[in-house]
């Protein structure tokens, strides 16, 4: 049995700021990816969390095009 994996506090409020409506422009999505590098850097997020939030951004911008 594979333990569940929760998210940080700084992934839930990323997705909260970031993904609150389901599209992105590429503004929007270059400051949503920027802070989620920032947030990795700073080991707030893991690197699989980093990851989720990249493609949850890229299918935002995908939506917005």
């Amino acid at each position: 049995m594979s333990p569940i994996k929760t998210k940080s506090a700084a992934f839930i409020s990323w997705v909260a700021q970031h993904l609150n409506g389901s599209e992105l422009d590429e503004t929007a999505y270059d400051l949503a990816v920027l802070e989620a590098e920032h947030l990795e850097h700073r080991k707030e997020v893991t690197h699989e969390e980093w990851v989720e939030m990249v493609r949850k951004a890229n299918e935002a911008l995908t939506r917005c095009s």
